[in-house]
């Protein structure tokens, strides 16, 4: 079931009285997934870290009459201070907090980059209603460098026209709710519903020992499964697994991004395996956010279930592992305010050296991330490096031949070895009986 309404109007107070946030489709979208009403926004200005965000909801009839602060420049108390007096005009969805960051289990809440999602629990909505039109202040609150006294501080007004909406009693029947929430997912898969505070979130996922394809791609929805897909690794491949750290705004949090930027993800990962097809015979490209909702398997345990499947299966391979390449700094956790991404770039040559391999994906590998700066403006690469390369090369049925037939041939010219030392043996130990007996007949 698809909900499209229109939004009503659009009314802004923010710095130098022009809007930074705007809706950037004429459609609010309803999300079944967590049972919200999805309204996706467009920031003109240009990326701030911004260390928290916080939507009000305005409860008074005259609440553009009531900032909140003055815009601009401001000590970091009186920001709190303001907020709080605010109360009987604006209301946080966690009444007592002054400057909380909201959080995916609020019923109205920001979602990194630019997503706003409002509950379409009618009931909660009705109060705040006027003439069926909410109105929303999303404030931006940047804690500048110590002592942190001094916040630079943004709001943006925006207006949206919401209907009720009643959930169908289907969701009441089906016993998979991501089922329920029409979601299907491709063969040799299955739908997982995944715990998240307040959030219904749905994944599909493929036995450990194949490849998702696209690796962050969420459920589709009845019909559109077919992109999706559920992929073998080859018989014999090298993987390069890149760790990269990006620097993000501090009120990202990795099990809360959107769809939007996994999407984005994997289409630069689509792209740097296009880039990398002339040079490296079947490249596949796959790249994970740590602690994400797509981080349930990592590319590297991946690895390690296909190998252990096909050891199972009577197969062997060899593992060569080369850490040389990997930064100090990328064995760490990330920070505060930064990403870790990991990325796993397979080839099916195997007579590569690693150190060819690793010259080869530092650029190209750079380049991708100056592609997802531009699609994501306010990522930017710290720091990143080849962490290892490994490469499965079989050593079944045939090489196991050839080794046999080698060790015969060792052993027998083993056995021809030790005949001919036996021999020279015995004609010594002749030629010392033979020398002694003449020295008896002289005497």
């Amino acid at each position: 079931m698809a909900w499209h309404v229109r939004v009503a109007a659009l009314a802004v107070l923010c710095v130098f009285g022009r809007a930074n946030l705007r809706v950037s489709d004429s459609v609010v979208r309803y999300d079944l997934a967590s049972s919200s009403w999805r309204i996706q926004l467009t920031d003109s200005a240009l990326p701030v870290p911004w260390n928290m965000v916080i939507p009000l909801v305005c409860i008074h009839a005259e609440c553009e009459r009531q900032p909140v602060f003055e815009t601009g420049f401001a000590p970091c108390t009186t920001v709190s201070t303001s907020v709080n007096s605010s109360r009987q005009f604006w209301l946080h969805a966690r009444p007592g907090c002054t400057t909380c960051a909201s959080r995916t289990s609020d019923w109205i809440h920001m979602r990194p980059p630019h997503l706003l999602y409002i509950s379409a629990d009618s009931a909660r909505l009705r109060p705040y209603m006027r003439d069926g039109v909410l109105t929303v202040r999303v404030v931006r609150v940047q804690i500048l460098e110590a002592p942190n006294t001094t916040c630079l501080v943004h709001s943006d007004d925006i207006s949206l026209e919401l209907p009720e909406y009643t959930p169908a009693l289907v969701s009441l029947l089906v016993e998979n709710a991501c089922v329920a929430a029409g979601m299907v997912a491709p063969s040799e898969s299955l739908l997982v519903r995944l715990e998240q505070p307040g959030v219904l979130v749905c994944v599909w996922q493929c036995h450990p020992a194949l490849v998702r394809v696209p690796w962050n791609a969420a459920p589709a929805a009845a019909g559109a499964a077919s992109a999706l897909s559920c992929e073998a690794f080859p018989a014999e491949f090298t993987a390069a697994f890149v760790v990269a750290h990006l620097a993000v705004p501090s009120w990202w949090k990795a099990p809360e991004l959107d769809q939007e930027i996994f999407d984005d993800i994997d289409a630069v990962s689509i792209q740097l395996a296009l880039v990398l097809a002339p040079l490296l015979a079947h490249a596949t490209v796959a790249c994970a956010v740590q602690d994400s909702i797509y981080d349930f398997l990592s590319l590297r345990r991946n690895v390690q279930h296909h190998v252990a499947a096909a050891a199972h299966a009577g197969l062997a391979y060899e593992v060569i592992v080369n850490n040389q390449s990997v930064l100090a700094g990328l064995s760490s956790e990330p920070t505060g305010g930064a990403l870790r991404l990991e990325c796993r770039v397979t080839t099916s040559e195997v007579l590569r050296q690693p150190a060819d391999l690793v010259a080869l994906l530092r650029p190209k590998f750079r380049a991708a991330m100056a592609d997802l700066q531009e699609r994501q403006p306010e990522t930017l690469l710290i720091h990143f490096d080849v962490a290892r390369v490994v490469r499965f090369s079989k050593t079944g049925e045939d090489a196991m031949e050839t080794v046999t037939a080698a060790r015969s041939d060792t052993i027998e010219q083993y056995g021809r070895g030790m005949a001919f030392v036996e021999t020279l043996c015995v004609l010594v130990a002749l030629g010392l009986v033979a020398s002694r007996a003449a020295v008896t007949w002289q005497q």
